[in-house]
């Protein structure tokens, strides 16, 4: 680890705000970098508050259960270096869970229309617009998810298992497996229908 990101990690785990400032202002096009990487854009040219929350979402993380995060920094690279993989495997989470969403609230047919991603590439604006929502959209799903379904939802959605293999790991007969799985997809299906009448939810997600 290079002597100056040894000494600023060690301020800010002090809970030195001035240290947490500098870290911020030095490091944000870093994330904002690695945002528009991973979404396949140029960062040059874009203003800082088309991607501001999902920098504030990562900077948050590092902070979370007394720095977990940021005290996984080992010093084999650069911070510089660090922080963009945080921040890219950050942004491909979202791109994850934009993909589960599909999946779940496909009910019907015109849903799926309707959320259907363009063929044509969205802009950045759009499609970063699009990843805030999913945001919004899979932190009231989890909300309303009982801990069963949170374990299906990640081995089934996000570990890509089949039912099979899963109802094997949560112990459950694999009809019980296609009641849950009916559960999460009518769950997600109410809520994005309230988000709808709410006019929180973009037409293409």
């Amino acid at each position: 680890m290079q002597q100056a990101d040894r000494e600023l990690i060690e301020k800010i785990l002090s809970n030195d705000t001035q240290a947490w400032e500098f870290f911020v202002v030095q490091y944000t096009s870093v994330i904002e970098k690695a945002i528009t990487q991973t979404l396949g854009y140029n960062s040059q040219g874009y203003v800082i508050e088309e991607i501001g929350e999902i920098t504030n979402d990562i900077f948050l993380s590092l902070l979370e259960n007394d720095y977990r995060r940021l005290r996984q920094f080992r010093g084999d690279s650069k911070l510089s270096t660090w922080l963009f993989r945080v921040s890219e495997n950050r942004t491909k989470d979202l791109l994850k869970k934009q993909k589960v969403l599909l999946d779940i609230i496909s009910l019907e047919e015109k849903d799926t229309k309707e959320l259907q991603i363009p063929d044509n590439r969205p802009s950045i604006a759009d499609q970063l617009e699009r990843l805030e929502v999913v945001r919004a959209l899979f932190t009231e799903l989890q909300d309303r998810l009982s801990n069963q379904e949170k374990s299906f939802l990640q081995l089934h959605y996000f570990q890509e298992k089949p039912l099979s293999a899963v109802a094997a790991e949560m112990h459950i007969s694999i009809d019980n497996i296609y009641v849950i799985k009916h559960r999460v997809k009518n769950k997600g299906g109410e809520m994005l229908n309230e988000f709808k009448k709410l006019k929180k939810i973009i037409p293409q997600l």
